[in-house]
């Protein structure tokens, strides 16, 4: 785990809620699927925004795969992934995911600090 970066403030609880979820997935499917031996979490402040990204050398997967089937059909590895997503998008954030057989998958999760701006 790395931490990179200073707050001035403490991030509000729905926020560190949210960055902990998105955390608590990611690093959940790397252990249920992806055989990984290792995985990286960076938590990196700047003054508008965190970034949490959580990376692993896993089985990795074929996003278009995961990704394709739609309504009833859906796998259910994909609702983590989308809820990823929706806690991020919440708050204003956004979530990548990239993953390619035998690559690994890397989580990257951008969120606003709410009350700051770019400079």
């Amino acid at each position: 785990m790395t931490v990179e970066g200073e707050l001035e403030d403490e991030l509000p609880d729905h926020v560190q809620t949210a960055l902990y979820r998105i955390a608590q997935e990611a690093v959940g499917n790397s252990l249920r699927h992806a055989s990984a031996s290792r995985v990286d979490l960076l938590l990196e402040h700047s003054s508008d925004r965190v970034r949490l990204k959580v990376a692993d050398d896993g089985s990795g997967f074929s996003m278009r795969d995961v990704l394709a089937r739609g309504g009833r059909g859906r796998r259910p590895d994909s609702y983590g992934l989308r809820g990823m997503r929706e806690r991020a998008e919440l708050l204003g954030g956004r979530v990548a995911v990239t993953s390619r057989p035998g690559v690994g998958t890397t989580v990257e999760a951008v969120v606003p600090i709410p009350g700051r701006r770019r400079p």
